[in-house]
This record gives C-alpha cells, structure tokens and sequence, in this order.
C-alpha cells in the first residue's frame, strides 16, 4: 500500500507547506511569525525569538495576556473572573472565595454547590448524571442507562447506547 497524501488537502494554516512524512503523518513548516502543529498561532515575532502568543489575546472578560518563557502563556483576570482563560464568573466583588454558582452552571434542575477552594460541583436530580447533571439516565432507579434520551451526538450523528450504559 502507498502511504497516504496527507497534504492533498493542506491542513496547514496561514500560508504554511506542508511535508507529508514517511509513514504516513505530515508536518507543517511555517512561515515567519507563525508557529504550532498547524501554524495556527502568531508568534508576533519576525524571527526566532519565543513565540508571542498574545498577540491574539486568548484571555477573556478584558484579562490582561501575560507570555511566559518557553512560549505559554497565562491570563491575568480582572476581580471577578477566574478560570485559565478568566472565563468563569466568580460573583465576588473582592478577593472572597469565588460563588462559581451564581450563574448557576448545573443542568435539568441540579443544585450547584461551590467547593472550597473555588471550585463547584452539580447534584443531579434523579434520572440526570454527569460533570453537568446534562445526561439524562433514562431511568426512574438503577437499570441501565439510556444515555441517547436526549441524543448527545452533534451534527445529526447517531447515538447508540453500549451494554454497560456508555
């Protein structure tokens, strides 16, 4: 069998070649001020220095983007967000342990119940589980779960519920 053409479709970005490797994978070779697997952030430099990933800003809710050495970064989120990218609402005014639950996360009725530290965590009504009480178990006690009740799959894929309950 030949090795697959990866390339034909160029999943490179921003002007960038690709190289189909031996063995089937491809590499992307950037062009100047872009970097990542895919070329897909601006280094914000004309050269080799440390990427400037900030310059995209990442942050939200008007965080300030700080670079770090070895091209990371890190969001400095104004009082009253949290989260890496400051995405969360923490509800406080100050510098008080953050109320994640003041924007209530939680699905189908859950009780949102903040955890030291600043986390939360959901409390599922019955028939309701996961992270977000977002999966309907389909079940009124312990049988196995119709986790498809309220389809999950995106862009009109078929759901099929596994022995076991996945």
């Amino acid at each position: 069998g030949s090795t697959p053409n990866i390339c034909v479709n160029n999943p490179c970005l921003n002007g960038a070649a690709c190289q189909n490797m031996p063995g089937g994978g491809f590499r992307c070779i950037c062009r100047t001020g872009f970097t990542g697997n895919y070329c897909e952030l601006s280094t914000g430099t004309s050269g080799g220095s440390t990427p400037n990933v900030c310059v995209n800003n990442p942050c939200l809710n008007g965080a300030a983007c700080q670079n770090m050495p070895g091209g990371g970064f890190r969001c400095i989120c104004r009082t009253g967000f949290t989260g890496n990218y400051c995405e969360l609402s923490t509800g406080t005014p100050g510098g008080s342990t953050p109320n994640v639950c003041v924007n209530n996360p939680c699905l189908n009725g859950a009780t949102c119940q903040n955890v030291p530290g600043g986390g939360f965590r959901c409390i599922c009504r019955t028939g309701f589980t996961g992270n977000y009480c977002e999966l309907s178990t389909g079940t009124p006690g312990g049988s196995t779960p119709n986790i498809c009740v309220n389809n999950p799959c995106l862009n009109g894929a078929a759901c099929q519920n596994m022995p076991g309950g996945g």
